[in-house]
């Protein structure tokens, strides 16, 4: 993961929690 793709994984990660997708969330930090 680069510095630069680092804060939009973030912003992502919040639009999906405010969107209620928090399955989605936590498959993304399993991920990382």
């Amino acid at each position: 993961m680069t510095a630069v793709s680092f804060p939009l994984s973030i912003d992502a990660l919040t639009k999906d929690i405010k969107e209620g997708r928090i399955d989605t969330v936590i498959v993304a930090i399993t991920d990382m």
